[in-house]
């Protein structure tokens, strides 16, 4: 028995540094996608926030994969002080695991003035709706943007056109200081959410909403008559949803956490974070 467990063992490192080697790039390497994390003081939800972007923005920009393929995504951390690392949430990261996110387990956190490319490679069984979020401390209720895996060829289910709905808690308090609070050893609950925003719009309870602009309730843009897809992300930290659309009550689930089901006719749904 000693010989095949010491060929299985083998075949098992030989494996993994086939599947995870280091992969280094010179000065003429350029990514398919960059994301630049920075910390600005942003209006949303009718009040001023030093939050942390994506690309200035959150949401961050959408980011679109070719099943079977690689793709390099260059993470700049422009912040002053603290490090990041980037999850690719629902993603495998099978064929490349140095490049999962996962701070001190598959890489260590990029440090303020540097970056990292990570390796995302895909199979034609990923397509499906993904989302990606800073893996480090409370950042993430900002930090986030979402990650779709193209079909292979036709989708299985057919649709006009698809629109993403990327639900989020938003605090009304310092990022930082909710990390202390829930790590503590005495725990810091932060209280209950100020709202959830939808595309990075909403509004605080205690505010009147207005009609445009950051103080306003999130409008989703369709055409009568249209079959639509809505890929629905929760980027929630603490928040547990429940959802539907007043007045529109035939709808039906063609997927969940990234994989296609039978249709399934509902007329609310909840849906939990990540």
């Amino acid at each position: 028995m000693r010989p095949t467990l010491f060929w299985a063992a083998a075949l098992v490192c030989e494996a993994a540094t086939s599947f995870g080697k280091l992969v280094a790039h010179d000065k003429n390497f350029y990514p398919d996608n960059v994301l630049r994390v920075t910390a600005e003081n942003v209006p949303v939800a009718c009040e001023s926030r030093l939050s942390v972007l994506v690309n200035g923005t959150s949401p961050g920009p959408a980011i679109h994969l070719s099943p079977g393929k690689i793709t390099w995504i260059r993470v700049y951390n422009d912040l002053e002080v603290f490090k990041l690392t980037i999850h690719w949430h629902g993603l495998s990261q099978r064929m490349a695991p140095f490049s999962d996110g996962t701070p001190q387990a598959s890489q260590w956190p990029i440090p303020p003035g540097h970056f990292f490319d990570y390796e995302i490679q895909t199979t034609r069984d990923d397509a499906g709706t993904y989302f990606y979020h800073i893996y480090v401390g409370m950042d993430e209720v900002s930090a986030l943007g979402a990650l779709i895996v193209d079909d292979f060829g036709k989708p299985p289910y057919d649709y006009d056109e698809d629109r993403l709905l990327i639900w989020s808690d938003y605090f009304n308090k310092a990022d930082y200081n909710m990390t202390v609070g829930l790590q503590a050893v005495l725990f810091t609950w932060p209280g209950e959410v100020n709202s959830v925003l939808l595309n990075g719009v909403g509004v605080v309870i205690s505010h009147e909403p207005k009609n445009s602009g950051t103080c306003a309730l999130p409008i989703i843009e369709v055409d009568p008559g249209k079959k639509y897809r809505f890929r629905f992300i929760s980027s929630t930290a603490l928040s547990f949803l429940m959802i539907g659309f007043e007045g529109h009550h035939k709808m039906a689930v063609i997927g969940a956490d990234s994989r296609y089901t039978k249709p399934a006719p509902i007329d609310r749904m909840q849906i939990a974070s990540g």
